[in-house]
């Protein structure tokens, strides 16, 4: 027995149909992969910007840290100094002091 050419239209019409609406979710999809792949390659590019930035701040925070290990062993060294300096005053105080009561 012969299928019905009208039966035989509508069923290919209808896979047409299913086709066309695949054919479509697929263009849909790949817009959103294209957009998705798009986000990707922004944050990609934001990541690099982020870690050349972090690269720069250590290298500040390296010379920050060098001037202050400078500063400190100069606080240090001017710290000596000026304990010398209170000895050597406490000393002569009272070397003044012994001289003026005749102790001297």
């Amino acid at each position: 027995m012969m299928p019905d050419p009208i039966q035989a239209q509508q069923e290919l019409r209808e896979q047409a149909r299913t086709i066309d609406d695949m054919i479509e979710k697929i263009k849909a999809a790949t817009r959103m992969m294209d957009l998705a792949t798009h986000e990707i390659h922004k944050r990609d590019a934001r990541i690099a910007d982020l870690e050349i930035e972090c690269e720069r701040l250590r290298g500040q925070l390296a010379g920050l840290g060098r001037k202050l290990d400078a500063a400190l062993d100069e606080a240090e060294t001017r710290k000596a100094a000026l304990e010398t300096l209170r000895k050597r005053t406490r000393a002569q105080s009272e070397t003044i002091r012994r001289m003026e009561s005749g102790e001297l």
